[in-house]
């Protein structure tokens, strides 16, 4: 009988230990998914900061880009260079659709910049074919564009501060 109530006493405090043990377990197990799951919100607010990052680095260039295109489409102009002019339009549209997709993803409150760059597309568009014919009718356009990179060089200034005074002319 004794031996029984010995063997029924260490059962006991072996379920009682077993429990103890189950619940410390899981409170372990608990304590390393909320870490796991802080570490991973972590790495995601970093992901998300670094791309943002690298969008602002790339419409720095994108807009650095803009001022050297109306330098050069004004050259072009003065020369009265058609072939010049065609590939300085060509690179505005390719330069003004790549900085309005980061514009409308990193700073879609820049709307007059958005819409006079959308509007320069749309002259660049319609001058193009047209200057075969009559190669140096596009004072309108070379207006637009000014604007655009007016626009550009003042939210160039806002960008740098944003990056920390970061000037893509350093590199």
């Amino acid at each position: 009988m004794v031996s029984d109530t010995v063997a029924t006493q260490a059962g006991f405090w072996l379920g009682i230990t077993g429990l103890v043990v189950s619940f410390v377990g899981f409170g372990v197990a608990w304590w390393q998914l909320r870490k796991t799951q802080t570490a991973v919100q972590a790495a995601m607010e970093a992901r998300q900061a670094a791309q943002s990052r690298i969008a602002q680095h790339d419409l720095v260039k994108r807009l650095d880009e803009i001022a050297r295109i109306e330098s050069d489409l004004d050259e072009a102009i003065a020369a009265r260079d058609p072939s010049r002019v065609r590939e300085a339009l060509a690179r505005w549209r390719t330069t003004a659709r790549e900085a309005i997709a980061v514009l409308r993803r990193e700073h879609p409150d820049w709307s007059e910049l958005i819409g006079a760059m959308e509007g320069s597309l749309a002259e660049a568009g319609a001058i193009t074919p047209s200057l075969s014919i009559r190669p140096f009718t596009y004072r309108p356009l070379i207006e637009v564009i000014r604007r655009v990179a007016d626009l550009s060089t003042d939210h160039l200034t806002e960008l740098r501060v944003y990056n920390g005074g970061y000037d893509e002319h350093e590199s």
